[in-house]
């Protein structure tokens, strides 16, 4: 019995209702494609089980087909053997299929949830295509909405773009398919431009790219799209983009005008070539909409003011906006015066009934207007006769020559609006005036002083009248400090009264008993403060004992007074080495400054006597900082690739090292220099540090190289020289040989060393014996050390443990230890056992027997040198 291979299965749910196309093959059924086309591959081993959950849709509506696509069209990749079966009912079997069936169709029963299962069971990488087709129960097309919509007007270049869409239940069905969202299509002026769009279940929407900014002007929008059961519908517009504003102004009243009626007539105008949307106008008058009492026209607005909607006197504001139809808005401001009361006018001298005590008549005239006064239209006549005189923004004034006698003064002037006011004053003249004179203080003085006494002195012949006289400084009437006296009057002003810094006007008047009247000013300037100064050069610290110095000087009033600068040098004064001007001196002295500390002074005063004080120390360092290196020092050996660096300084009874200016550098032998200051800790004083293991130093020659400057500026620096050399001597023992027997107490030692760079410190050359320090019974130099060990005993018998070591002058040691040697000064012994001294012998084949040793802990005896004669012939080489 054939086991059949277990099942491989696949599970997919998918709703039946897609409104799509079956692949191409066998005759489709015409209809909806309600489920699939689904694609069913075979692949290998056990047979392939596929199922899927097709849920149902309410506008699908039987008969249900089945379509079965079997392979490719060409004949490739067609299913020999499979079941298909629909909610378990079998639909089709394995003779429904063989690789000359290219399909079939099958009618069949779904329900509102119905399951389809496939299995396979031919060769690998055959298939089948299924789909199933009903009838549609959906003719109703998607309702299609757009935006901008038919005749919008936009205004923007830039617009967002909008589709709505939904499919509604048409009458007498029972369900609606549903929009397919990917069927949108949007142009726009013919173009495509559905790619802008971003899709939503009820609506696509797209903002135009900035790039491609719309041209004003008429514009075609353009939605079409389908349904699941494939009905169309679309929507259409026309929209205008207009990003031109309206043309807006404001022609009545003009702007900037003064009106004499607080009921002017208000009038704009406007224009727009796509149309205005005249609800849209606003007017805002002085803050507040009046924009209902415009009647409103094609062209223009007009509003005529009621006394209920008077304007109010003063300033006023008209504000006006109005859009067109795509929302572009214009708008207009003018500002403009209210202004319904006349100006004011007075004539301040001569004054009406006055008499006057000169020909040369004073005339003034004051005038205002609670707005804007028209100035060019002033007049003003004589006895009827017109003259001129200077107009200002608050009066006009001026003088004319008139004979003594009755005369009358007119004037008339008119504000903007036209508001017009005059006056006239009846005067007389009387030439006889009184004689004024201000004593005290002079025009033109320089007062050092802000209470100053102040002296008048005046006389008539026909008397003065005391109680009219008069006196102001600065504009502000002093007269009650005064003592008035018929011939004149004198007063000192309190602190009350002081005058301010600067220039002072006093005025002073009297008249006589005619009512002449006498006027005296006297201009002068009041300065109480001192001048001010600095000395510039030299300041802090200067190298130089022949320094330039330089002082400034200034003063807020009267100015310096340069014939009373002094300038002193450590309380010398110097003042005629320097060169003097308005603002400043600047000079040398011929003695040198010795080093330390010296001081500058400078007086001097300004023209109205203040006089000023300032002063300036500073310290004369001519001598440079010491510095010098004290690691490594100059021409030393060092043994270490990464040497210690430490470079001393100072700078003794001067200014001190400026620990900013200390650079340090490093050359190999004759190459370029290297800032090494990076190197250093920079302390006050000394900077150390050490070669980076990172930049240690090759074996050869270096040079270091310091420069600093003190807080004078004085230059200072330090160099050294030194070599590094991390390679150690050779050191060699001639003799005693290590482990040699000596058969002397006072052994004779050898030592050979050498080294190719700093070469041997002979000084620190170390020989010890047993421990013993011997090297000073040595002669040694450069390149060995000789001599008799062991002094005047010599050494004992035995073995000795000698070592030595050799330093170079970098600091390399090479030594050698537990170099052994034995002394023995002791002989061995010999004796011949046989035959026996003095014996006699009966044969002529002698054994001879000799024995030999060594006492002590000698060196033992040394068998090869052992020698027999025999009646004086050498007869070793017969003994064992």
């Amino acid at each position: 019995m054939t086991r059949r291979p277990p099942l491989r299965r696949a599970a997919l749910v998918l709703p039946w209702a897609f409104g799509l196309s079956l692949a191409s093959g066998a005759d489709e059924p015409s209809g909806v494609t309600v489920f699939g086309p689904q694609k069913y591959v075979r692949t290998t081993g056990a047979k392939d089980v596929y199922t899927a959950t097709l849920a149902g849709a309410a506008w699908a509506m039987p008969p249900f087909t089945l379509h079965v696509q079997n392979g490719e069209a060409n004949g490739s990749s067609r299913v020999s053997s499979a079941w298909i079966e629909v909610d378990g009912k079998p639909v089709a079997g394995p003779s429904d299929f063989n690789p000359r069936v290219d399909g079939f169709d099958r009618t069949v029963a779904l329900g509102p949830a119905s399951t389809l299962k496939v299995t396979l069971a031919s060769k690998p990488s055959s298939f089948l295509v299924i789909g199933i087709v009903a009838a549609s129960a959906d003719h109703t097309p998607p309702d299609v909405t757009v935006e901008p919509g038919p005749g919008w007007m936009v205004a923007d270049a830039t617009p967002r773009l909008v589709v709505r869409y939904r499919d509604p239940v048409g009458p007498g069905e029972t369900a609606a398919s549903g929009v397919e969202v990917d069927s949108l299509r949007v142009e726009v002026d013919d173009v495509d431009r559905t790619a802008l769009f971003t899709h939503r279940s009820d609506e696509a929407a797209a903002d135009w790219p900035p790039d491609q900014p719309l041209a004003e002007g008429v514009h075609r929008l353009r939605a079409t799209m389908r349904d699941r059961a494939g009905n169309a519908g679309s929507a259409a517009s026309q929209f205008r983009v207009d990003l031109t504003r309206p043309a807006l102004a404001i022609v009545e009243p003009p702007g900037g005008a003064y009106l004499p009626t607080r009921t002017p007539a208000l009038r704009l105008r406007y224009q727009d070539d796509a149309g205005l949307d005249l609800t849209s106008l606003q007017v805002i008058v002085d803050g507040v909409d009046r924009t209902s009492l415009f009647s409103p026209g094609p062209a223009e607005a007009v509003a005529s003011l009621s006394d209920e909607s008077a304007l109010p006197e003063g300033a006023n504001q008209v504000f006006a906006r109005v859009r067109d139809l795509a929302g572009n808005e214009a708008t207009a401001a003018i500002s403009f015066n209210v202004d319904v009361r006349p100006p004011r006018i007075a004539i301040a001298q001569p004054l009406a009934g006055a008499r006057l005590g000169a020909s040369d008549v004073e005339a003034i005239v004051q005038y205002a207007d609670d707005q804007a006064l028209a100035i060019d239209s002033f007049q003003v006549s004589v006895d009827g006769r017109s003259m001129s005189l200077a107009t200002g923004v608050e009066g006009a004034m001026g003088r004319v020559t008139l004979a003594d006698g009755p005369h009358q003064l007119a004037v008339s002037i008119r504000d903007r609006a036209g508001n017009v006011s005059s006056v006239a004053a009846p005067f007389s003249v009387d030439t006889a005036v009184p004689a004024l004179r201000i004593v005290l203080p002079l025009p033109g003085a320089l007062l050092a002083s802000a209470t100053p006494r102040i002296v008048v002195e005046y006389g008539d012949a026909q008397g003065i009248d005391t109680s009219r006289f008069r006196l102001t400084l600065n504009g502000i009437d002093r007269t009650g400090l005064f003592a008035v006296e018929p011939d004149g009057a004198t007063g000192t002003l309190d602190e009350t009264s002081r005058l301010p810094e600067g220039e002072a006007v006093m005025v002073a008047e009297v008249s006589d008993l005619t009512g002449n009247l006498a006027r005296s000013t006297a201009t002068f300037t009041v300065d109480t403060l001192p001048p001010t100064g600095s000395v510039e050069e030299p300041v802090g610290f200067t190298r130089s004992p022949l320094p330039v110095f330089r002082v400034r000087y200034a003063d807020q009033g009267t100015s310096v007074d340069t014939a009373s600068v002094r300038i002193l040098v450590d309380g010398i004064d110097r003042t005629p080495s320097f060169a003097i001007d308005a603002t400043g001196a600047t000079g040398t002295i011929a003695d040198r400054l010795a080093d330390g500390p010296h001081l500058v002074e400078l007086t001097l005063q300004d023209r109205a006597g203040n006089e000023g004080h300032m002063s300036g120390p500073f310290v004369v360092d001519s001598r440079p900082p010491a510095a010098s290196f004290a690691a490594p020092l100059d021409n030393a050996f060092v043994g270490d690739a990464s040497p210690g660096l430490r470079l001393a300084y100072g700078d003794e009874g001067g200014s001190g090292v400026d620990l900013a200016s200390v650079r340090v550098f490093i050359a190999h032998g004759d190459g370029p220099e290297t800032d090494v200051t990076s190197y250093f800790e920079i302390g006050p004083e000394q900077a150390m540090g050490a070669v980076p293991e990172g930049a240690a130093l090759a074996d050869g020659v270096y040079h270091l190289r310091a420069g600093l400057v003190d807080r004078a500026g004085n230059p200072g620096g330090a160099h050294s020289a030194f070599e590094v050399d991390t390679a150690p001597p050779t050191l060699t023992v001639e003799s005693p040989a290590r482990d040699a027997f000596l058969s002397t107490a006072a052994p004779f030692l050898v030592v050979r060393y050498a080294d190719d760079r700093s070469g041997v410190d002979p000084d620190r050359l170390v020989v010890e014996v047993d421990g013993i320090e011997l090297v000073t019974q040595l002669s040694r130099d450069s390149t060995h050390a000789e001599g008799v060990l062991g002094g005047a005993g010599g050494l004992a018998e035995g073995e000795h443990a000698l070592w030595v070591a050799v330093t170079d002058r970098a600091g390399n040691t090479t030594s050698v230890a537990d170099h052994r040697f034995v002394v023995d000064t002791v002989a061995p012994t010999v004796a011949v056992e046989q035959p026996p001294g003095g014996a006699y012998l009966g044969q002529s084949q002698v054994t001879v027997r000799a024995r030999f040793a060594e006492e002590g802990a000698g060196s033992g005896a040394d068998p090869a040198s052992v020698r027999v004669l025999v009646d004086g012939l050498d007869r070793t080489s017969e003994f064992v």
